[in-house]
């Protein structure tokens, strides 16, 4: 099953992922994958911090950063990009009961970040958790040929707790 957390930009998809994936963490659900945290409020600076170790590093920035690739607005740490792709590469050696990703985009349409592990987790039938902004769930969908999602808009008001419940509850009945 495929749960997205979407909104636009700034709207704090990133935030309310992170705190979904804690109140998970919090209900003995065994999650991993990758967080996409801003630096700070006032730019547009993101950390990578891997679910499984705690691991954090500064990933990418609209601002020019000596030796980053730049890609769309973005220039992105090489160094982190593979740190990422470790901790996701991780989540397949040892299968979680949910994946988290923050956040999907146009990249990973073009074949680069995470592309490679999410069709894996894709066509492996891996739980996910995703973030998106709005305007790209149906590219993304298209793309990937994915059909069923759960979506949870982030200006919809549920609480952490309430989509922790849906996404526990759906996760439950697949199972079954």
């Amino acid at each position: 099953m495929v749960f997205i957390i979407s909104g636009e930009r700034k709207d704090g998809k990133s935030y309310l992922t992170h705190q979904i994936a804690d109140e998970l963490i919090h209900r003995n659900l065994d999650i991993g994958g990758i967080l996409c945290p801003r630096r700070s409020r006032d730019n547009d600076d993101y950390d990578l911090l891997c679910i499984d170790t705690g691991e954090k590093a500064f990933f990418s920035s609209r601002k020019y950063r000596e030796s980053w690739i730049h890609m769309g607005p973005f220039y992105f740490n090489q160094e982190t990009i593979l740190m990422g792709r470790q901790c996701l590469d991780n989540c397949l050696e040892n299968p979680r009961e949910l994946v988290v990703i923050d956040e999907i985009g146009p990249l990973e349409r073009r074949g680069l970040l995470w592309d490679e592990h999410l069709r894996t987790f894709l066509k492996e039938g891996f739980n996910l958790l995703l973030s998106i902004r709005s305007r790209f769930i149906d590219p993304f969908k298209q793309h990937y040929g994915v059909e069923n999602i759960l979506d949870f808009k982030v200006k919809d008001s549920q609480t952490p707790v309430d989509i922790g419940n849906e996404i526990l509850r759906e996760i439950k009945n697949r199972d079954e």
